[in-house]
């Protein structure tokens, strides 16, 4: 034997009332339903338009994002180009010390040499241009 179909709480079926008065109630039980479940399509289109709004701005603040960190990246390439140069600079001024260092003591056996060559008269204060021949 089948069993009775489960009846919703609230339903006009709970009462016993038969007749035309019962199938008024069904009708109008039925069209409460409907209106209800029409409501919560209306709020559900609501909510998913609003839903689409949030992404699209989540959307266009993805793009702004990824832009910004295109811009960073090629900010830290540029520094990284510069970092690079002065470490050669720096590496360049380094060498350059080193020969300098190196002929320091050159440079003072040939102005010796030039001394001993070409000697200064007594009224100059600075090194003499006039080279005796």
């Amino acid at each position: 034997m089948a069993e009775p179909a489960a009846i919703p709480p609230g339903s006009p079926e709970e009462s016993d009332g038969s007749g035309p008065g019962k199938r008024v109630r069904l009708v109008k039980w039925g069209i409460g339903r409907f209106v209800d479940l029409l409501n919560l399509i209306e709020r559900m289109g609501k909510i998913e338009a609003n839903l689409s709004k949030v992404a699209d701005r989540l959307e266009t603040r993805v793009r702004t994002l990824e832009d910004g960190l295109l811009k960073l990246e090629k900010h830290v390439e540029g520094l990284e180009r510069v970092v690079v140069a002065q470490a050669h600079s720096e590496a360049q001024l380094a060498a350059a010390n080193t020969v300098a260092d190196r002929m320091n003591p050159i440079y003072i056996r040939l102005a010796y040499i030039e001394s001993q060559l070409f000697p200064r008269s007594n009224s100059s204060s600075g090194p003499s241009m006039d080279r005796r021949d």
